[in-house]
């Protein structure tokens, strides 16, 4: 007969060695792929206990979100969002308001492997950006292969006399993966309002690229700072080990 496998604990919580920078007790934590909300404050290297599983308040933007939406952890501006600008952490449960803080929702833990996932990623020049390389968006893992992406331009970019040059990539492994440095005013018009294609847009493994570390999407801005423009980069990738 072979071994039992014996019961170690409810999994609504689990216990963690929690992170530099220590938790604050309702406070999201993320680690890894694990989240939770822990039930205590502590410092580095101290343990805490992880709620995981069950009903809790998040924070969220001034949007509206109806129940039953899935709710993904934006890490960049700690709070929850519709749109899959991080990882999947549950259900809303009740609607909430554009108005309303936070929003109830049921923490479900994320299924993580080799399915394909999508990267959400906001470039938002309303109030200027200047020359120089901005990473924006959720955190890519490490060995994520990413075989498409496209971006959609929701507001027309502009500089001083739109000689500014955009591209568009992956930090540190290929700034300019999805789209090669392109003044705004260029023939294509692709950083005017629209959907637009970059380099992988076919999804084909001769324009695939794999992550040597974890990641975030990049914009560089060259010749002159941005006066407007807003974008948003949808990146699908797989996690192949």
């Amino acid at each position: 007969m072979g071994a039992v496998h014996r019961f170690l604990h409810d999994d609504n919580k689990v216990s963690v060695v929690v992170p530099a920078g220590g938790c604050v007790a309702g406070t999201p934590l993320k680690i890894g792929s694990l989240f939770g909300i822990p039930e205590t404050t502590q410092d580095a290297a101290e343990l805490a206990s992880l709620l995981t599983r069950g009903y809790v308040k998040l924070p969220k933007g001034a949007v509206a979100i109806a129940a039953g939406v899935a709710l993904y952890w934006d890490a960049e501006n700690a709070q929850v969002d519709a749109r899959p600008l991080g990882q999947f952490v549950g259900v809303c449960s009740t609607a909430a308001l554009s108005g309303d803080a936070k929003v109830k929702c049921l923490l479900v833990p994320g299924m993580h492997g080799t399915s394909k996932r999508v990267a959400v990623g906001v470039l938002d020049a309303s109030a200027g950006l200047a020359v120089g390389a901005h990473t924006f968006g959720p955190e890519i893992p490490d060995n994520a292969v990413i075989d498409r992406a496209w971006y959609d331009v929701l507001t027309t970019f502009q500089s001083a006399t739109d000689a500014a040059t955009i591209a568009l990539g992956i930090e540190t492994d290929d700034d300019e993966c999805f789209v090669a440095a392109t003044a705004i005013s260029a023939g294509g018009n692709i950083y005017d309002a629209g959907l637009q294609a970059t380099l992988m847009d076919a999804g084909q493994i001769a324009t695939a690229f794999k992550t040597a570390g974890a990641r975030q999407l990049v914009a560089t801005v060259a010749v002159e700072a941005l006066t407007a423009g807003k974008l948003v980069v949808v990146a699908e990738y797989t996690v192949t080990e």
